[in-house]
């Protein structure tokens, strides 16, 4: 099925995910983030342990003393940022890529966003969508932690945990989209998902995948 501003002949609306002015959502990907950014930090150091012998340590023998300061204080700020504006690009990139239409960017209470509002999209496609920062991340970023200089790489390792880190909502609706049973087509939205599948198709428990709109639009 290629992308389309409809969902096809027989297919309803089975659930969705709200990020937008859900507290109970948000409260719980804040909560569940915490442990995650640690099983991110954890493993992109082990990863870049791996790929680099030297290390990644920044120290004052890397830059003249005057500017060790400035960089230790505005280097991870820098990133964090950078991270966030290339994790939307990501994002927009692999909507572009399928849609071939130009996706919208912008923020909305504590979340930037990248979408392509009224686009339906085949499953195993918004999947890509939502996997692809971390994806492109990994594999851009273990080259220049293997091979770039000492203080790059360390922002680097950086950048991909807080990538990692950013992305717990994309990996939740990773887990509701994989959690539908038969085939399913969804609906990009600004500030969140819908997932619609064939009439014929029980929705998934509301209690199983967050706020979820049943096929006869009750929630």
């Amino acid at each position: 099925m290629r992308p389309s501003r409809t969902p096809p002949d027989g297919y309803l609306p089975s659930g969705d995910v709200t990020l937008g002015g859900n507290r109970r959502l948000t409260l719980a990907l804040n909560l569940a983030g915490v442990p995650w950014m640690l099983v991110c930090a954890v493993g992109y150091v082990l990863l870049a342990a791996l790929v680099r012998r030297g290390g990644t340590a920044v120290h004052p023998g890397h830059f003249p003393v005057g500017w060790f300061v400035t960089v230790l204080i505005g280097g991870p700020l820098l990133t964090l940022v950078a991270v966030v504006v290339l994790h939307e690009a990501a994002h927009g990139l692999a909507f572009w890529v399928f849609t071939r239409s130009r996706p919208t960017f912008g923020v909305k209470g504590w979340y930037a966003y990248a979408a392509a509002p009224g686009w339906h999209l085949t499953r195993g496609r918004f999947l890509t969508v939502l996997l692809a920062p971390l994806v492109l991340f990994t594999a851009v970023g273990l080259p220049l932690v293997a091979f770039a200089p000492p203080v790059f790489a360390g922002f680097t390792v950086l950048a991909q945990i807080g990538n990692a880190a950013s992305a717990v909502g994309d990996l939740y609706m990773c887990l509701c989209l994989l959690r539908v049973r038969g085939p399913a087509v969804v609906e990009d939205r600004r500030d969140g998902i819908t997932w619609h599948v064939p009439a014929v198709t029980a929705p998934i428990p509301a209690s199983r995948c967050g706020p979820v709109r049943t096929a006869s639009g009750a929630r």
